[in-house]
């Protein structure tokens, strides 16, 4: 997940969804996987994609709240970032 988010913090979505479709490959049910998914296809502009890895965000974690996934990032353009694909996948 970690590379597959810096990738994303990179600009680099295809490299993003390659490597976290991976992940996803071995951990079926890591909710951090298709948070990031969700976001770079939202980025990439592959809107279907971004809400099918959004609906299995909130199937995964019922109660996620984009505001409140990043904090742990200490550059606030970071969460920015992420939170904007978020949002643009349909996430609240």
């Amino acid at each position: 997940m970690e590379l597959g988010l810096a990738y994303y913090l990179r600009g680099r979505y295809e490299d993003a969804v390659t490597v976290v479709r991976r992940g996803i490959s071995r951990h079926k049910d890591f909710v951090g996987h298709y948070i990031t998914l969700a976001a770079a296809y939202a980025r990439m502009g592959r809107i279907d994609d971004a809400e099918s890895a959004a609906r299995k965000v909130l199937k995964l974690h019922p109660f996620f709240e984009v505001n409140d996934y990043g904090s742990a990032f200490s550059n606030p353009s970071d969460r920015e970032k992420i939170a904007d694909g978020l949002r643009k996948a349909g996430l609240k």
